[in-house]
């Protein structure tokens, strides 16, 4: 059934990915209609993450935002498929980087570098767009699909300009392997990790857990770790920024990289916040009792209370 599904569904996928974005943004308008109006695809987590995220809000913004959002996801979501055939030309064009010259720095001093990013704006496009941009070998961390054909179709889609795909389970051993390399290995940071094995922190009004790779990985080979900012300008172009968050990361404590990364998150999802991926299941665990803390603030006192079904 999923080989019968993506193969019934990928001639539909490239025909969408050759439309002009004038078209993919009109097809992107009706389907806003099906996913939110005749759907809902996701609402109730929708509406109950920003309400958690924004308590200030009157239910009147809230209703707003999730109208918003959704014009946003439907619109990501084509930008990505967009993605399969989209050229160099146009990725320079709708994605350019505002300043290279900090990351360049590292790259003539032959070090390595870390890209840390988050599911807002056009990260697909962003991590993509990276290949025509850099002139070192980017290096993209991912966790595969459920299902191995639409996961092909993504490592093709993320790959088919120049980066590599690696496993996260493998890249530390992919790290120490290619060490003499001086490549960007770039992480998208900001989802459900593992409670157990999370850093933790205040993130958007609640005790968020966050994954610890980048930041174990910066720490042990000393890699400079740059946050990737893929900011919306307007429909169908975006400006990506890289900002230094640590030179070298071997100095800091633990957790450090981890809430330096989150914060700029935080700030940029404030100024945008429609832009993020709120349909996502981002708070469903608790956090353990013997959870690293990163934080300055003291954490919540731990309860026992039912974990919201959404």
């Amino acid at each position: 059934m999923k080989a019968l599904a993506f193969y019934a569904l990928l001639p539909f996928l490239y025909l969408t990915s050759l439309l002009p974005f004038r078209l993919l943004y009109l097809l992107s308008d009706v389907m806003y209609v099906v996913v939110f109006r005749l759907v809902g695809y996701r609402r109730r987590v929708v509406e109950q993450n920003l309400r958690r995220a924004f308590p200030r809000k009157t239910e009147a913004e809230i209703a707003a935002l999730v109208r918003a959002y959704y014009h946003f996801l439907c619109d990501v979501v084509l930008e990505t498929i967009k993605g399969l055939t989209i050229s160099e030309r146009s990725l320079k064009k709708r994605l350019p980087f505002s300043d290279l010259s900090e990351v360049h720095a590292h790259w003539q001093a032959g070090r390595r570098i870390v890209f840390i990013l988050g599911h807002w704006g056009c990260w697909e496009l962003g991590g993509l767009s990276i290949s025509v941009h850099a002139p070192q070998q980017a290096d993209i961390i991912y966790r595969p699909l459920s299902n191995p054909y639409f996961d092909r179709l993504m490592k093709h889609l993320r790959s088919r300009l120049g980066n590599r795909l690696i496993p996260m389970k493998q890249i530390m051993r992919f790290l120490i392997t290619h060490q003499q390399e001086p490549t960007i290995t770039i992480f998208a940071a900001d989802q459900t990790p593992p409670p157990q094995h999370a850093h933790w922190m205040w993130f958007l009004n609640q005790e968020t857990g966050v994954f610890p790779g980048a930041d174990k990985i910066s720490k042990k080979f000393d890699m400079p770790v740059f946050y990737m900012r893929v900011r919306k300008l307007r429909r169908g172009y975006y400006q990506i920024d890289a900002e230094l968050l640590a030179s070298h990361p071997r100095k800091l404590p633990e957790g450090e990289i981890s809430k330096r990364f989150m914060r700029k998150l935080e700030a940029d999802i404030q100024q945008q916040p429609a832009n993020w991926l709120w349909s996502h299941k981002r708070w469903k665990h608790q956090r353990p009792p013997q959870a690293l803390w990163v934080d300055e603030r003291p954490p919540a006192p731990i309860v026992d209370k039912p974990v919201d079904k959404v």
